[in-house]
């Protein structure tokens, strides 16, 4: 029985369609993907379409003729991407997000020094030296010719900046204050944190589920606001307890670059399609398929 290979890297969605989609059309030989690990949702888009994989860790799902094997011995969690030996910092990071905000509507074009500057309020020379980094690691580069408006630095690898920033920021994880309310409703709930803490960038799956309705249980909402926004009154007002440990609302404290990249989506205040992407792969079994669908249908990198 001829049998074709093909390699889906981290085994997230985005890669297997990937690989399927590289396939020459017309091919009679039964198809095995491999990677790395395959997520919940990879083994599911899979098995839906009735293709064999094989991960690197010895689970499998084979499918050919007379051979069936099923063999889950490892919990379906790829390994978490990598940092960039580059080296990040806090202020790079702001400007990285700053970028990858831009790029999703702003064509190949990265946006100019000032710019970048006044959207995250960090000085030209750190602007400078962030897109310095960007050019070395080949994410974006020095264009032969000058744009209309003086800019000459485009786009190359969007796509591998955004999971080098996500990791990083995976791995410096904002501190969220965690509030417990008696609603459910999350909806609601949302409302509340706008009409308390005034202007707040909502995110995590709730945000997630508004920017790209995908089909998994949220249970919390998450915003940022600015320091001075937190009024405990108001908070207690709002129905909301401060609580120690995880529950129905967090609240972490943004920088600029974070509440100015937000917009508005069925009425509420929700921050950059990457920032929430960055946040949800933080959050649970299911937050790396819910953060791949909105990569897949609102960030389109």
């Amino acid at each position: 029985m001829p049998i074709d290979i093909t390699w889906a890297g981290a085994g997230y969605p985005r890669d297997v369609k990937r690989a399927l989609g590289e396939r020459p059309p017309g091919r009679e030989a039964e198809l095995v993907v491999v990677a790395k690990e395959f997520s919940e949702g990879s083994r599911e888009l899979l098995s839906s379409l009735g293709v064999s994989w094989v991960s690197m860790t010895g689970s499998a799902s084979l499918r050919l003729g007379p051979i069936w094997v099923d063999r889950q011995e490892v919990p379906p969690k790829p390994a978490p991407l990598a940092p960039s030996p580059q080296t990040w910092t806090a202020a790079v990071s702001e400007v990285a997000e700053v970028c990858l905000a831009d790029r999703i509507h702003g064509g190949e074009r990265v946006p100019r020094v000032e710019d970048l500057s006044a959207r995250t309020g960090r000085s030209f020379g750190t602007v400078s030296r962030a897109l310095r980094m960007f050019d070395a690691s080949q994410w974006t580069g020095i264009a032969a010719e000058a744009h209309r408006d003086g800019s000459r630095r485009v786009w190359i690898d969007p796509s591998d900046m955004l999971d080098s920033w996500a990791a990083y920021q995976r791995d410096h994880r904002t501190a969220i204050a965690w509030f417990h309310t008696l609603s459910d409703d999350l909806d609601v709930i949302a409302r509340r944190l706008e009409d308390a803490l005034g202007r707040i960038a909502i995110t995590g799956g709730y945000a997630a589920g508004l920017l790209a309705p995908f089909a998994t249980a949220v249970t919390s909402v998450r915003c940022y606001t600015r320091d001075e926004h937190i009024q405990p009154d108001a908070l207690r007002e709002a129905g909301l307890t401060p609580v120690a440990r995880p529950s129905r609302v967090g609240v972490s404290v943004a920088g600029p670059s974070i509440l100015g990249e937000s917009s508005r989506h069925d009425g509420l205040t929700i921050a950059s399609p990457v920032r929430v992407y960055a946040d949800v792969l933080t959050e649970g079994v299911r937050g790396e398929d819910l953060a791949d669908h909105l990569r897949t249908h609102a960030i389109g990198f």
